[in-house]
């Protein structure tokens, strides 16, 4: 009894999952999403300066630090620990305009992966 319970959960799961997948016109989950804008909004005071193709100096009041667009690394480590760029390389974004960060993302928060 408890089995098919939780068989008939799971499969209610995966279906609202597939669902999900195909109403959405985003590229990135809900929960990704609602990351990227919170850390949009975080990184309005930021400065940057140009370094190299790929490097640039992100600074803010409390630190500063190098992001490499190459390897998708700043000092701070949150964009490698979670897989979203961290505010300094949303500050970047925002000064190169790019419209679309998905791209500099980890797979595992695209709706193709959910």
């Amino acid at each position: 009894m408890l089995i098919d319970f939780l068989r008939a959960t799971i499969q209610q799961c995966w279906c609202h999952r597939r669902n999900a997948r195909s109403k959405s016109k985003k590229d990135v989950t809900e929960y990704a999403e609602k990351v990227i804008d919170r850390r949009i909004n975080k990184s309005s005071t930021f400065q940057v300066y140009h370094i190299d193709q790929s490097r640039y100096e992100v600074t803010n009041q409390m630190k500063n630090g190098i992001l490499n667009l190459e390897s998708c690394y700043y000092t701070c480590g949150k964009w490698q620990l979670l897989g979203i760029p961290c505010t300094h390389a949303m500050a970047v974004f925002k000064e190169l305009r790019y419209q679309h960060c998905s791209a500099w993302m980890s797979s595992y928060f695209t709706m193709e992966t959910y």
